[in-house]
């Protein structure tokens, strides 16, 4: 699965190359984690945040920062480098494995195994204070200077800055399957596969296309946005003036996007391979979906435990979307 990227290179934040698993990016950096574990990254190199140390090792999460970078290794603790300015690599005592982790301007925030929900780095606007109603987290995320929940329920918890910005979850959303913080807007693919926003829309980035439709995956960051579609094609919206949003006919089939400040990322993929498919029928379908929501919650080692966690929740209903349609095994 191979690395694909538009938009600016003015620091060659686009030159992510090779096979990659996961990728992410941020305001002209990019990162890709390979499936032997190894990450790599790209783009400007001020703070030493495409330095990645010698001694991390293999890693099974990585995120993007502005100015700083988040990898978990195989063993669930997490490694940081790049920009310190604001204690933003000073990663806490963690008891537990971390299962999610995010990268915002000058913090970050992880989801362990337990539930628990911890943040560090700069808490201008409270971007780090955890409110004492997260509930059960099932993913977290990061903006500028705001972060945010996605608990198992499907609703949204966001806090932090700026107002009115990401904190301001609309009252009328109704449970989502995904959900991606930018710098000052957020979307949300509700499963029905369609797409709401909320934030900031200083260059139309909220503004979801009337016809976009079998979504399956979303990622806002700077002032643009991205939607994967069923179909393996990608959508954007918001500001363009680096080409952030103009697609290349030529991307291919795409499983995985990431918006960074002023470019695009996403994983072009020449065959579809399906870890999705666990009744084995040749197809991911509403079957493994059911398989999934019957093994919902704790259940190290199930078949619906796809990410092999140990929990399933809806990053592992998430992949069973992002794989619909017919395998090849």
């Amino acid at each position: 699965d191979f690395a694909v990227s538009w938009g600016s290179d003015a620091f060659d934040q686009s030159t992510l190359m090779g096979a990659f698993q996961m990728i992410d990016a941020r305001w002209r950096v990019s990162i890709g984690l390979r499936a032997d574990g190894s990450v790599e990254c790209v783009g400007i190199t001020s703070y030493g945040q495409t330095a990645v140390p010698t001694d991390l090792g293999p890693a099974r999460l990585v995120a993007a920062g502005d100015h700083h970078m988040v990898a978990v290794r195989l063993d669930g603790t997490v490694r940081a480098w790049g920009s310190n300015s604001y204690g933003q690599t000073n990663v806490p005592a963690i008891s537990e494995q971390v299962v999610d982790i995010q990268a915002g301007w000058y913090h970050s925030i992880a989801l362990d195994a337990a539930g628990t929900v911890i943040a560090w780095g700069r808490d201008n606007s409270g971007q780090c204070q955890i409110p004492s109603d997260v509930g059960v987290v099932a993913r977290v995320d990061a903006g500028d200077f705001s972060s945010g929940v996605l608990r198992m329920d499907g609703s949204v918890r966001c806090w932090g800055g700026p107002t009115p910005g990401v904190a301001d979850v609309p009252a009328t959303l109704p449970p989502v399957a995904i959900f991606s913080i930018g710098w000052t807007h957020a979307l949300a693919r509700l499963p029905n596969g369609t797409v709401r926003a909320w934030g900031t829309n200083s260059f139309g980035e909220s503004s979801v296309p009337l016809d976009l439709v079998n979504v399956v995956e979303v990622s806002a960051s700077g002032s643009h946005s991205l939607a994967l579609l069923q179909d393996g094609t990608v959508r954007a919206w918001g500001l363009n003036t680096s080409g952030q949003c103009a697609v290349p006919a030529d991307a291919g089939l795409i499983r995985a996007v990431a918006a960074g400040g002023d470019h695009s990322v996403g994983v072009r993929v020449s065959a579809r391979t399906c870890p999705a498919d666990m009744d084995g029928d040749g197809q991911v379908d509403h079957g493994d979906i059911a398989l999934v929501m019957l093994d919902f919650g704790p259940c190290p080692g199930c078949m619906g435990d796809i990410d092999g966690t140990g929990i399933v929740d809806f990053a592992d209903a998430a992949m069973v979307v992002l794989d619909f349609g017919p395998c090849v095994p």
